[in-house]
């Protein structure tokens, strides 16, 4: 891994998982009014880049790595 402990991860899980509750109600309202296909491809987008840059975390510095992988799981989980 990248030295991070069971309390990261937790707090990865914990906002992935609020982010997708907080984005569910939008993303209905959106997928009524522009069509279910087009936002489904707009997920997928979403969830291609976040898991996509998550993966590169490694490369990030340090200092920055903690916040780069929350923001991707928000990101991947929003999607």
């Amino acid at each position: 891994g990248l030295g991070h402990g069971p309390a990261f991860v937790g707090l990865l899980s914990a906002a992935g998982s609020v982010s997708m509750a907080l984005s569910c109600l939008p993303a209905g309202m959106l997928g009524t009014r522009y069509g279910s296909r087009q936002l489904m491809i707009a997920g997928l987008v979403c969830l291609l880049m976040g898991n996509g840059a998550a993966a590169l975390a490694e490369f990030i510095p340090v200092a920055w790595r903690s916040g780069w992988m929350v923001t991707m799981a928000v990101v991947a989980n929003v999607g």
